[in-house]
């Protein structure tokens, strides 16, 4: 019988881990970015970019440039979307405990 109960907490457990989504598609909202020209190839007269909104986490937001972004196919897209899934998991795993643990939390 405990057997059979534990069975069925992890697998709620499990299920409402799957129903809960773990990143949030957000809505593309275009910022202007001031960026050292150094880093524009293209125009090192260029002191800021547009980049939209593609991709936001619990402690993360992740911009795209728009011009680098329309450049980019469908599977090139899906492949930075893995990418920022990839680093949103590792910036909370272990990035963002050891910064807190070596300078303490942010002031909200």
């Amino acid at each position: 019988m405990k057997l059979n109960l534990q069975k069925l907490i992890s697998f709620s457990f499990l299920a409402f881990l799957i129903m809960v989504p773990f990143s949030v598609k957000a809505e593309t909202s275009s910022q202007k970015f001031n960026i050292d020209p150094i880093y524009n190839s293209e125009n090192s007269q260029q002191y800021q970019v547009s980049a939209s909104l593609k991709n936001s986490f619990y402690r993360l937001d992740f911009y795209v440039e728009d011009n680098f972004l329309s450049s980019k196919d469908w599977t090139e897209r899906n492949e930075m979307n893995n990418i920022f899934s990839n680093l949103s998991s590792e910036f909370e795993a272990k990035i963002y405990p050891q910064l807190t643990n070596n300078f303490g939390t942010e002031k909200h």
